[in-house]
C-alpha cells in the first residue's frame, strides 16, 4: 500500500475501514490525531498513529467535537462495550466524519460517514490547464 500512496499524483487520498485500532484521544504531541477520540488508546494504536505521520494523513473522525454517540463504531455483543476502531484517514484536512447512529444493518459496526469540501474552482483550473498541455503537445 505504501507504495500506492507515494506513487499517487491524487489531490485528495482517503483511505477508509475497520482498523482495529483504538486511537482514543490524541496527545498533543501527534500532529496526525486530535483531542476529540473517543475511549482510550490499544496496543494497535502505535501502528495506525505512525502510519498516518508516514504518509501524512490525518485521522479525519477525531477532527472535530461531537456528542459520544455520533463516535463508537464498534458495539460488543452484549452491548457493554463501545469503540471507535472504523477510520476514514485523508490528507485534506477540511472533512468531517461521524457515525451514523438511526440505521440498522445488523451489525456490529456501524455505517460512518465523510464530508468531503472540494475546491471546485482548483479543479476546474487544473482541468483547463491539463487540457491546454495536451492540445500544445498535439500540435508539436
Amino acid at each position: 500500500m505504501s507504495k500506492l500512496l507515494f506513487a499517487s499524483k491524487a489531490s485528495h487520498i482517503i483511505l477508509m475501514g475497520d482498523f482495529n485500532a483504538k486511537v482514543g484521544i490524541g496527545n498533543i504531541i501527534e500532529s496526525r490525531t486530535s483531542p476529540y477520540g473517543y475511549g482510550t488508546r490499544n496496543s494497535r494504536d502505535d501502528l495506525l498513529v505512525n502510519f498516518a505521520e508516514h504518509h501524512q494523513l490525518k485521522i479525519m473522525n477525531m477532527f472535530f467535537k461531537k456528542k459520544p454517540n455520533r463516535c463508537w463504531t464498534w458495539i460488543s455483543p452484549n452491548s457493554t462495550t463501545k469503540n471507535e476502531v472504523d477510520f476514514f484517514l485523508a490528507n485534506r484536512p477540511h472533512t468531517d466524519v461521524s457515525a451514523i447512529n438511526r440505521l440498522n444493518t445488523g451489525s456490529d459496526h456501524r455505517i460512518i460517514r465523510m464530508s468531503l469540501i472540494i475546491d471546485t474552482k482548483k479543479i476546474a483550473h487544473y482541468v483547463k490547464n491539463n487540457r491546454e498541455n495536451k492540445r500544445n503537445l498535439i500540435n508539436k
